[in-house]
Formats: C-alpha cells, sequence, structure tokens
C-alpha cells in the first residue's frame, strides 16, 4: 500500500525551536512542518506574526496584545507608502520587506538552517501563516469595528498576507523539497453566522483565493485547516489543494460538501484528516482507540463515495499544540508518529 502522507499544523507549546524540531524529527520525516512557538510573546502570535510590513509602516499599531488600524491624517500618507513597497516587491519579485523576521519565527528559521541534517528523507516541507478572515475579524479600527468591514485596511491586510505567503514559499523552497503551505483559518466559521450576518460570499472567497493564487504561482502547494466546522465549499472554491479538517471533532462538517471533496480528490487534491485530538483529552486515548476512530471514519467516508483508498489521505493532529502541556504535544507527535506506522503496514 502507497505510505500514507503525514505533517503537523503548525504551534507546540515548548519555547526552545530546537527542542520543538526534535520532537518533528522523530514524528514526522518526511514532511515536517516548522513549529510556531506563541508562548514565546507576541511576536509570534498567530494574528501578528505575519503583519511586520503593516506595523513598521505605522497602518497597524500593537498596544499589548491587541492590533488596532487608526485611520487618522497620516493615513493616506501610509498606506500610498505601503503599496510603493508591495509594488516594488511584486515588480522585482524580491519579497524580503515582507520577510517574517526572525524574532516572530524562529522555529521556521532553525528548520531551514537545519533540514539537510535533520531531515535527510525528507520528500516534502509543510508552511503554515494566519488566514485573511482570522486575522481581519480579530483586529479592529479605533472603533472596535472588524478590519474586515473597511475596505482599504482589508485590502492592506489581504496584499500583506498575499506577500508574506510568497516570501514563506520562497524560502521554504531553498530546502529543495515541495512545498506545502497551509492558511490557517478558523474563522471562515463566521461566514453565515448571526454575529457575522454582513459577511459576503464573494468577499469570503475571494480574500482567500488571494493568497492561494500567490502560493501556486510561486509553485507551493497550497492547503486550507480550520479547526472548527466551516463551509468548506468556500475553500474548494478558492482553490485549496489540501483541506485540513478537525476530523476528531467537525468531519461531519465535510458532509454538506461531500461533492466538492469528491472532485477536489479527482483531481490530485488531498483530505488531510486530524484524527489525533489535541487537547487535555489525549491522555484517555490510546493508540488503538484513535486507529479505531481512523477506521471508521475512513469507512464512513468510502461509503458516502468521498474517498477511494488512502492515496489521497493526510493525517495529522486535529489542530495545533501551542496552548496544551509540553507533555500532551508530545504524546500527539509520538500517536501521530506510530499511528502512521500503523496504517502503512496495514
Amino acid at each position: 500500500m502507497k505510505e500514507i502522507l503525514k505533517t503537523g499544523i503548525g504551534s507546540m507549546p515548548l519555547v526552545d525551536a530546537t527542542k520543538n524540531l526534535e520532537i518533528i524529527k522523530e514524528a514526522l520525516p518526511q514532511i515536517p512542518h516548522w513549529p510556531q512557538m506563541p508562548q514565546r510573546g507576541v511576536a509570534e502570535h498567530f494574528v501578528f506574526q505575519f503583519l511586520r510590513p503593516l506595523t513598521e509602516v505605522g497602518l497597524l499599531q500593537v498596544e499589548g496584545n491587541k492590533g488596532i488600524f487608526k485611520k487618522d491624517e497620516t493615513f493616506p500618507e501610509k498606506l500610498t507608502f505601503f503599496y510603493e513597497k508591495y509594488f516594488e516587491a511584486l515588480e522585482k519579485r524580491d519579497y524580503a520587506f515582507f520577510a517574517m523576521p526572525r524574532e516572530s519565527g524562529e522555529g521556521l528559521y532553525l528548520l531551514v538552517e537545519k533540514f539537510n541534517e535533520y531531515f535527510p528523507r525528507a520528500r516534502a516541507v509543510k508552511g503554515q501563516m494566519a488566514g485573511p478572515l482570522s486575522i481581519l475579524l480579530t483586529l479592529t479600527d479605533e472603533n472596535k469595528i472588524p478590519a474586515f468591514y473597511d475596505p482599504e485596511i482589508r485590502e492592506a491586510v489581504v496584499k500583506t498576507l498575499v506577500m508574506s505567503a510568497r516570501w514563506q514559499v520562497n524560502y521554504l523552497k531553498t530546502t529543495g523539497r515541495k512545498v506545502y503551505l497551509f492558511v490557517d483559518d478558523p474563522a471562515i466559521a463566521n461566514y453565515g453566522s448571526f454575529t457575522h450576518l454582513t459577511l459576503k460570499r464573494e468577499e469570503v472567497v475571494g480574500v482567500l483565493k488571494e493568497i492561494i493564487d500567490a502560493i501556486l504561482e510561486e509553485g507551493g502547494v497550497p492547503g486550507v485547516h480550520s479547526c472548527a466546522g466551516i463551509d468548506w465549499s468556500i475553500v474548494t472554491e478558492a482553490g485549496a489543494q489540501v483541506v485540513s479538517v478537525d476530523a476528531f471533532n467537525y468531519l461531519d462538517s465535510l458532509f454538506p460538501y461531500k461533492e466538492e471533496i469528491k472532485s477536489l480528490l479527482n483531481t490530485g487534491g488531498i483530505l488531510a484528516l486530524g484524527i489525533i485530538p489535541t487537547g487535555p483529552e489525549i491522555e484517555n486515548y490510546s493508540l488503538e482507540d484513535l486507529y479505531r476512530d481512523y477506521e471508521q471514519k475512513v469507512n464512513l467516508l468510502r461509503e458516502m463515495g468521498v474517498v477511494s483508498d488512502n492515496s489521497n489521505i493526510m493525517l495529522t493532529p486535529a489542530c495545533g499544540t501551542g496552548l496544551l502541556l509540553p507533555e500532551h504535544a508530545e504524546k500527539i507527535y509520538g500517536l501521530l508518529r506510530d499511528f502512521g506506522k500503523e496504517i502503512n503496514n496495514d
């Protein structure tokens, strides 16, 4: 049987990048990911990690753990300067201005620097980035209105993420491996909710598609991860080639979109199943428990005609582990390591 793919979602609880890489090395020698370390501080916060260009030009002000866009009298000048940097980078295909600084991504830099030493047998490498909805519905203007609802701010944020994606794909390509880049965007779940009735489908698809298109143009494989039940047709319509779902908790969120998922897989796409829970409840599960759960869920997907075998399936944890106790994260990665072996030998 063809070896099943497996990788991680991103965040890890340790603040030592080398120790995190050791854990990844043992569990994911084929498709390692770089460890995002949110407990190192606000610089590695999921929302702020990719937005340094906006803070550098003064469009985004970070106060504590909050980000605010203030549209004062200097806003137009700052916005003009931002777009000058954007178009210059696009024209020259030099994305250095939009590079993640080392203090925001120590794990990313260390992964690339140590890649051949730690992962000589790797067939691919995986990166991740915060999604546009998760950022734009978290950050606000000075009136506490989510940034998504201001067209000027929304466009500047999306353009920043587009360039960050271009830079990250190219940086990871220096490993000489195929690059997967997942856009982590659980806030897509807000589409259709009572609290965000004014979110328009075409706008949600549009901001996601712009980033996915950039990943494709740079030679990467775009994925979208959500650890919530979302409208997955938004993800497939936006052009994602990997759909990454928290299958432990939200597998049924795929069911209304089984035709879209089936079509994705039939054209070479991948369904990443987050089959290992990423909470304290992991203490209650053995490898045998999780394998039984996996079998039941994959058999259900087969009965629905979504999948035919393991060839288009990737295994992951359900979500990131960055807010867990270190011992829980280590157990999750250990289960993922052994889980893959059990399936491949089945």
